[in-house]
Order: structure tokens, then sequence, then C-alpha cells
């Protein structure tokens, strides 16, 4: 069984979303996971879950505690891939923010419960997607989609 993580930057850090999208879209499609889990973050995360949902591919859902929702604007995508999920995780149960280091939680839970890691990662040594990715180095294979033509 394969199962995908997917880390990634936030919107204001990617590409047009119709670009990232395509790039997910394609890299799923050649891949075709039977997962795909989310973090249900803003950009990357939750563009390439609802990529996975329309490939009819089954998600879940890795909330970073138990009491994390969307970002403004970000709302019915949310909702949608919440509910989507055939599997929806808390890593922290929690109802209120606990902290950042919860975010290292859900992305260690997410490389810990996948195959392989699909990255849309900058090269920046600093943030969230990078910890993901130095956490999964040497434990899973990882393809970086950023700077990857999708043609």
């Amino acid at each position: 069984m394969m199962i995908v993580a997917g880390t990634g930057h936030r919107s204001e850090d990617c590409e047009d979303e119709g670009i990232v999208r395509l790039k997910v879209r394609v890299c799923l499609s050649e891949s075709r996971p039977d997962v795909f889990i989310c973090g249900m973050a803003n950009g990357l995360d939750l563009w390439a879950a609802d990529e996975a949902r329309l490939l009819g591919i089954e998600v879940w859902a890795a909330k970073p505690w138990a009491g994390h929702g969307p970002r403004k604007g970000d709302e019915e995508l949310y909702s949608r891939i919440e509910n989507y999920a055939s599997k929806v995780v808390n890593v922290v149960e929690s109802e209120t923010f606990p902290g950042n280091w919860c975010y290292q939680k859900r992305n260690e839970w997410m490389v810990d419960n996948a195959t392989h890691v699909m990255a849309y990662y900058n090269g920046k040594p600093k943030g969230g997607t990078y910890n993901c990715i130095t956490y999964a180095k040497g434990k899973k294979p990882i393809r970086n989609i950023y700077g990857w033509p999708p043609f």
C-alpha cells in the first residue's frame, strides 16, 4: 500500500494555485497512491488533498491539534477535505492551541504513517516544510515538486 504524506508551503510562498495543483495532479496521477495524508494547512496541504479527492484517492486529515481550524478564506476547502477524509487524526488532543511544537508532532505523525513524502519545498533552511523534510530524510523517499515542470 502506498501512502503519501504531503508537505509544502503556505499560499503566500507558492506559485499560482493552478500551477501548484497541476504539479500535484501530475505527481499523484503518476504514482497513484492508495492514501494521501494532508496536514490541513493553507496552501499545498489543502490544495493537494483536494486534488487527491478529485482523483478518487483516499485522504487522511492530520490536524495538529483537535481545535485546529482553517485560515480565513479556506473555510470551504478545509471543510470539504475534513468531510471527505476517511480518517481525521488529532495529533494533539487539545481544543486550544498548545504551542508551535504541535506542528512538528503533526509532521512526524504524517511521515511515520506514510511510505513516501511529496514536498513542495523551495530549499530555504527554515520553516515547517523544511522541518518536515529534515525529519523524513533517510526514513522515506521524498519527491520535491517545487521546481518540477509538469510537462
